[in-house]
């Protein structure tokens, strides 16, 4: 065998173990990234991942509409604490104090003359709630919904633009 052969047997059977070597790798790569899947579908991860890129999602483009229809005012609601439903001895708070956007401005001297009332009605829709209720930004986003709701079926006009959480906090 002349040593040209040889060279060339020699770098064939290098290439061969290079790509043996190569597909190994993709393999073993590829059954970590099965097992991990597999993992995460098992325990539930891949679906609280998904909820909360949905979540994000979600309140990325209600932002995007709550800037667009931005209010010439603001009435700025006192702070509320209400024990929370927990079906526990040891009871949490939910502090939350936020304001009420609108665009009329005789809306002003209705909101100063009915806040007992707005108040109220408020505080019951915060006794339905439990932590775990407030705890996701979907779970805020129903807040702001029904206490917008609940003001707006109380003043009976529809001139309140939106609610605009100053803080939402639990203990």
């Amino acid at each position: 065998m002349a040593p040209a052969e040889e060279v060339i047997k020699v770098e064939k059977k290098q290439r061969k173990s290079k790509k043996g070597l190569i597909l190994v790798v993709v393999a073993v790569i590829l059954i970590l990234f099965l097992g991990i899947a597999y993992f995460a579908l098992r325990t539930g991860l891949l679906g609280d991942l998904m909820l909360s890129f949905e979540d994000r999602k979600k309140t990325t483009s209600s932002r995007r509409t709550e800037l667009e229809k931005a209010p010439e005012f603001m009435y700025e609601v006192p702070e509320i604490v209400v024990n929370l439903e927990e079906g526990t001895a040891k009871g949490r708070f939910l502090s939350i104090k936020f304001f009420i956007g609108y665009n009329n401005a005789k809306l002003q001297q209705t909101l100063d003359k009915r806040m007992p009332e707005i108040r109220d009605a408020v505080l019951t829709v915060l006794w339905q709630r439990n932590s775990d209720d407030i705890k996701t930004a979907a779970g805020k986003q129903r807040l702001r919904e029904d206490v917008h709701n609940t003001i707006a079926d109380l003043l009976y006009e529809d001139e309140i633009v939106g609610i605009y959480f100053w803080h939402v906090m639990i203990q």
